[in-house]
């Protein structure tokens, strides 16, 4: 995942608020059949054959059951709302499912936080039980017609192994990976279109939150069923926030990165991950080492889960935590594959304006990093964005600053301002230029062509295929060319 994540924590900001004051109109759930919920009432059944009404709605349907949150509180009482992260915060102490292997049960019994992401609907803040009953230890009932909802706590006999180790993973053709970048709601997979060649889907998942390795989570069995209707592996992201401090304190913690990796490893069993995707940045160079320690830690622990693993690199350089914190080699070595970010030529924030990647600087990145990870476990990163740059001179001197646009956004941008297009040999992209309130405004745009040329560097080097930010930026035109490009 590129750096320009940052770009919009913005965006992220404001929803959050908007969440928070309530003026975000319900989201109202359908069944997985796209009938309508039904509500019922919410009936609890203990062990002891005792019975409680709790006075709650549920929503129910095919494979549905919204409960809102205080629900969920009365079957675990441990659990906590936590409206900042808009979830569920749930204390496991003593931890009564099972994983995949025995040794990783073991390495459960210290407990961990867990994080039940939560949907607005018609009965306020919910969770969806399906794909929860072993881990909660509930048995939801049959569908009937009646008015009532009966959940059998603790239920006798059940089995609560979350999930079963994973087959071994072969792809047949290139990897061409996509990261769908989550700022609110998931998107729903099973109303679009798988696009062509497609088959690793990122959702931008996890999130590092404090130093004693808790993590934010907006994981959605719903996503991984529809991705894998759809034959798309599901390998969601986990970033350290951008955080180079919280970091330290995180990487210099063995308690912290066995908390982090035991929360992976139960998100992974409960919602049937495939794999797991890194992308710490803004790391002390300093801290390389520990970096690579911990990815070697999580790496023998969720290898027993037989997840794909991989981890997010920039191109070889001097830039300070942005680069030298990498040890390619050894990350190499650890995981399965390693992404790498071949934008942000320019970023953001750079004083001078310029292409997010050409492709003489996209090749060179290519060839510096074969020389630490060979060429079947590196994927080259492609970007669907482009930027907009606006020029101004201010005391003698230009200045530039830059905005973030998918390929309709920089196609709008030359008809509204009828700007003339012009090839660019020695970039391997379209150009453009026009003046907009005194400014100077240049784009270097991201179309077929270019990401085609990108491409075709991926299949020459025999690559194990490539890796876009992020989804939804892109015009659909572009998906046959990556395809057929990388196609042997």
């Amino acid at each position: 995942m590129p750096r320009c994540l940052s770009l919009l924590i913005t965006g992220l900001i404001a929803f959050v608020v908007i969440v928070l004051t309530g003026t975000v109109s319900p989201v109202v759930p359908t069944a997985a059949s796209g009938e309508p919920l039904q509500e019922k009432k919410l009936i609890l059944c203990y062990p002891d054959g005792s019975r409680t009404d709790t006075g709650l709605p549920v929503l129910t349907g095919n494979q549905s059951a919204w409960v809102p949150a205080a629900a969920i509180r009365l079957i675990e009482p441990r659990s906590a709302l936590d409206t900042r992260s808009e979830s569920l915060q749930w204390d496991v102490e003593a931890p009564g499912f099972r994983l995949e292997t025995p040794a990783l049960d073991t390495f459960l019994r210290p407990g961990m936080t867990l994080r039940l992401p939560l949907v607005s609907t018609a009965i306020g803040p919910a969770v969806n039980l399906y794909g929860l009953e072993k881990l909660l230890g509930i048995e939801l009932p049959a569908a009937t017609g009646e008015p009532t909802f009966t959940l059998q706590i603790n239920p006798a006999g059940q089995d609560r192994q979350l999930n079963q180790v994973r087959p071994a993973v072969h792809f047949p053709e290139k990897i061409i990976l996509a990261w769908d970048h989550v700022l609110g709601k998931n998107r729903d997979l099973s109303q679009e279109e798988k696009p062509e060649g497609l088959n690793v889907i990122s959702p931008t998942w996890f999130a590092l939150q404090d130093d004693t390795g808790l993590i934010s989570s907006k994981a959605d069995r719903d996503y991984v069923r529809a991705a894998h209707a759809k034959q798309l592996q599901v390998w969601p992201l986990i970033t350290n926030s951008f955080d180079r401090d919280l970091t330290r304190r995180f990487l210099n913690s063995p308690a912290a990165m066995d908390h982090l990796i035991r929360q992976l490893a139960v998100y992974s069993a409960v919602y049937d991950l495939d794999g797991i995707n890194l992308d710490f940045e803004n790391v002390y160079d300093e801290d390389k080492d520990l970096l690579t320690a911990f990815v070697q830690r999580l790496t023998d622990r969720l290898k027993q889960q037989n997840l794909v693993l991989s981890i997010d690199v920039t191109v070889p350089s001097n830039v300070p935590y942005w680069s030298p914190c990498f040890d390619r080699k050894k990350l190499g070595e650890s995981l399965d594959y390693v992404m790498l970010m071949t934008y942000d030529e320019y970023w953001q924030s750079s004083p001078v304006s310029g292409s997010v990647a050409s492709i003489g600087w996209v090749e060179k990145g290519i060839q510096n990093t074969l020389a630490s990870v060979p060429p079947h476990k590196l994927l080259m990163g492609v970007p669907f964005y482009t930027r907009e740059w606006a020029e101004t001179e201010e005391d003698g001197q230009i200045k530039a600053r830059s905005r973030s646009l998918s390929m309709a956004g920089a196609e709008g941008r030359i008809r509204d301002y009828d700007a003339p297009v012009e090839w660019l040999n020695d970039k391997g992209q379209y150009y453009t230029e026009y003046w907009r309130d005194g400014s100077r405004c240049r784009i270097w745009l991201e179309e077929e062509r270019s990401l085609g040329l990108k491409t075709a560097l991926a299949y020459n080097y025999k690559l194990a295929g490539i890796a876009a930010w992020r989804l939804g930026f892109e015009k659909p035109e572009v998906w046959p060319v990556l395809y057929q490009t990388l196609k042997d």
